[in-house]
């Protein structure tokens, strides 16, 4: 324990100072290690000196933009200036009259323009407005004319970008930090197995000293080879080359000194996972941890989420706000609404859950991600208690690590989606169901006597006695009561439990189920759903209602955007079944095909669980007990039904199986657990053995650490576009001002003003019209500025408005980097 916390604080120490006390930094463009901070540039050139042409991607109208991402912030309250070395090809070999001029931005702002010598590079000095500081990250961009030269579209050349700033107190990012730890530790275990000979106390502060002491040519590098900003500062959305690198070889020498003791220790730890309360404290230390680093992150986030993750946070505010289970946009035209309309497409439990932490927090993003943080850690101890309640404790505390470690499960916590609320209450409601199938019921001795012991108490106490098994019935109508809520089409995992468990009832003569008992799981099921159909039936007519029945019949057959078609201006007929047979045979067929194909490549290819995390589920179902394959046959009936529904009637989106990675964390673990049982069972194999641990050792390492550097991504923190547009339509337009957008879920939220989807199909402003005036819209916001992309391809009436051109009727009144309001002015649109 003092060893580590030596090493903590001097490392944490040692590179603060490293990232603090630097006042110049240089990017060495077209040197190793230069591609994680730039964006839009062409590949490196050979021979030297080095450097990169502009005009890789991101080239509108024949002007590129390049991007330069720096992992430091300038100091403030002081002068800062960035420099940059650059030129331009030759009139001859570029065809251009006149040497291009550069615009130089930082973060959408700018700071100035410079004319490039052609031939050769030269250096241009600029000074850094203080305005453009407010953000957290610092973005370089050089916007300049392009040419065509040897099959490539090129800009300029770019050999070097520096920051000039003062020291300055700067946290490092956790990659950076993680790697220097990692390194320091090993280099310290190193240390104290050389002086082990020493005192213990002694030899762990010698060998921490030692540690930080390898550390220290690492920090001074940068100082010392300015450009190597390159490989050893860590890029915003990225790891450090030269540390990582570094922790890795440092840490092999460190396990190599003390392979035998790790060794030993590796053979004997898990069967102490058993006793006492080991796990249960494991588990806790990583929750409490999981929990810190999850409120530190979303409190940094900006943004709630792109379409029904920003739903269900404009539905809670409503609510709490008295507008009911309402939304501030429209965003399809099956239909005209009045805003705010009742919520139509996606389940209403997520914005109830998020509405009581609106009312303690605001009605802030950080708030509405606070329920998926709490049902994460109740899913990672759910797997832990019934891991450890049917397998073992090892079982349960790998499978708890595995969730809490999940880069899925994390991304629900970054963005409220009720996908994990539906993983839950699955887990729940299907386990309970097993539970209550397999119960074996007390001898009749033993129910009499239980009885006549309690004759005072009531009748209905009577029954609860003499059928203990019913409260896992009533708890398996709970759970899948809420599943229904989390997502009506759960229905169809409960039409497989129910085909199971009469499977269990007529051919299974080892348990007995009454029909009563199915009775009462299914009346509660029913019961606990009844509020959402009669909100429902009252609003539609129909017990499930969502427009997601007319989606149904577009999505995948023709391009996603087709749901944003006008139909009731124009009274086409809504979407229907009868659409399949216009689309012919083949291409229905070939629809279903591809659904089929991109879920199996998915899970093949590891996209949706990690293989070596099924290579162990496959183990693990060797290793169980025959009395277990009732719940495996529940599950892959629940799987198969599940699967064939969203790939025939709805469409494969790799979130929707979610539901079924607790399953597989709990056989993986189960499995890696059965192996080390196996091999640990004959003390006259612990040579072998502990090459076997090793390798599960390992393979434990290899489920769990490639998830990490994907949650600690981050990208997850910072300004967002959409967010920083919303503001300003916050603070500059009226409160009931409705805003046309593509993204009105997000923006609604935001600028907590109404708003409508631009339509899809449009070939003239004048379609926009019905509603502009059905829903009184007076702005018009557009990101997304490529009339490329495929979400403008048919709506080529506002290309443009998008090239940023003039065009009547349309007074452009903001503008940030790929985000532009318009005030609509036209009254022939208005009126």
């Amino acid at each position: 324990m003092l060893f580590g916390l030596l090493l903590l604080v001097g490392s944490t120490a040692l590179l603060t100072l490293a990232y603090s006390l630097k006042s110049e930094f240089r990017l060495a463009i077209g040197e190793f290690g230069d591609a994680p901070y730039l964006s839009g540039f062409n590949s490196d050139e050979p021979g030297a000196p080095r450097y990169r042409w502009t005009g890789g991607s991101r080239i509108t109208e024949g002007q590129t933009s390049a991007l330069v991402n720096f992992p430091f912030l300038p100091a403030s309250g002081v002068e800062n200036r960035v420099k940059i070395q650059a030129g331009a090809a030759s009139a001859k070999d570029s065809g251009q009259k006149n040497p291009p001029v550069v615009t130089i931005l930082v973060n959408g702002v700018e700071i100035g323009k410079a004319q490039m010598p052609e031939g050769t590079v030269s250096d241009f000095e600029f000074k850094v407005p203080a305005n453009v500081l407010r953000d957290d990250y610092f973005l370089v961009e050089l916007r300049s004319p392009v040419f065509s030269a040897g099959g490539r579209q090129l800009g300029v050349k770019l050999q070097e970008v520096t920051l000039l700033t003062t020291p300055t107190l700067r946290i490092p990012p956790f990659e950076v930090w993680f790697w220097t730890l990692v390194f320091a530790a090993s280099g310290g275990l190193f240390a104290l197995k050389v002086v082990q000979v020493w005192r213990k106390r002694t030899a762990i502060f010698i060998a921490a000293s030692i540690g930080l002491l390898f550390l220290a040519p690492l920090l001074l590098l940068p100082y010392i080879v300015p450009r190597n900003i390159n490989l050893w500062y860590g890029p915003s959305n990225s790891t450090p080359y030269l540390m990582q690198v570094a922790a890795w070889v440092m840490g092999s020498v460190g396990v190599l000194a003390w392979f035998r003791e790790i060794g030993n220790w590796l053979w004997e730890f898990p069967a102490k996972l058993e006793e006492g309360n080991l796990t249960r404290n494991i588990l806790l230390g990583f929750s409490v941890l999981y929990v810190v680093y999850a409120l530190l992150v979303i409190w940094q986030m900006d943004f709630v989420g792109h379409a029904d993750y920003a739903d269900n946070a404009v539905v809670a505010r409503n609510l709490i706000r008295g507008n009911g289970l309402s939304a501030d946009y429209a965003a399809q035209f099956y239909t005209r609404y009045d805003l705010p309309r009742p919520a139509d497409t996606w389940p209403i439990l997520q914005p109830l859950m998020i509405a009581p932490f609106f009312l303690l927090f605001g009605s802030t993003a950080f708030a509405a991600k606070l329920p998926n943080l709490i049902i994460v850690l109740v899913l990672t101890w759910a797997l832990y208690r019934w891991g450890t309640r049917y397998f073992n404790r090892k079982t349960g505390l790998v499978a708890g690590l595995l969730s809490l470690s999940s880069p899925v499960f994390w991304e629900t916590v970054a963005y409220p989606i009720n996908d994990i609320g539906f993983t839950l209450f699955a887990f729940l409601g299907l386990l309970n169901l097993y539970r209550a199938s397999q119960y074996r019921q007390l001898s009749g001795a033993t129910i009499s006597d239980t009885v006549a012991a309690r004759r005072s108490i009531p009748r209905q106490i009577y029954q609860w006695l003499v059928y203990p098994a019913r409260k896992y019935w009533l708890w398996a109508g709970l759970w899948c009561g809420l599943l229904l809520w989390s997502k009506p089409s759960g229905a169809v995992v409960l039409v497989a439990a129910g085909l199971w468990l009469l499977y269990q009832k007529y051919f299974n003569r080892e348990i007995r189920i009454e029909w009563k008992s199915l009775l009462l799981w299914g009346v509660l099921a029913l019961l606990v759903f009844s509020p959402y159909m009669a909100r429902s039936m009252i609003m539609s007519g129909s017990p499930i209602n969502s427009t997601e029945r007319y989606d149904a019949w577009l999505l995948e057959y023709t391009p996603w955007e087709h749901i944003y078609d006008l139909y009731y201006p124009d009274n086409r007929p809504l979407p229907e079944p009868r659409l399949l047979l216009n689309y012919g045979f083949d291409t229905v067929l070939k629809t279903k095909y591809t659904q089929f194909r991109d879920a199996a490549e998915d899970f093949i290819q590891g996209r949706y669980i990690a293989p070596v995390v099924w290579i162990f589920a496959v183990v693990g179902l060797f290793g169980l007990s025959r009395k277990r394959y009732g719940l495996l046959a529940l599950l892959a009936s629940g799987f198969v039904i599940y699967l064939m529904f969203i790939n025939l009637y709805w469409h494969y989106e790799i979130r929707y199986f979610m539901v079924w990675l607790p399953w597989f964390y709990l056989l993986g673990a189960y499995g890696l657990g059965w192996l080390y049982d196996k091999l640990h069972q004959n003390e006259n194999t612990a040579k072998v053995g502990k090459l076997g641990i090793w390798l599960l050792f390992g393979s434990l390492m290899i489920m769990v650490l490639p998830n990490i550097p994907q949650i600690t991504d981050t990208g997850y923190t910072g300004k967002t576009g959409i967010v920083i547009a919303s503001d300003w339509i916050k603070q500059n337009t009226p409160a009931n001002a409705v805003i046309m957008t593509r993204s009105p879920w997000e923006l609604s939220f935001h600028s907590d003003r109404r708003s409508v989807m631009i339509p899809n199909n449009i070939q003239t402003l004048t379609q926009l019209k019905p509603i502009i005036r059905d829903y009184k819209v007076r702005y018009l916001q557009l990101n997304y500025l490529d009339t490329g992309n495929p979400i403008w391809r048919e709506r080529p009436a506002i290309s443009k408005l998008l090239n940023r051109e003039p065009v009547p009727g349309f007074n452009k009144v903001y503008e940030w980097g790929d985000f532009v309001v318009y005030e609509i002015t036209d009254p022939n649109l208005l009126n």
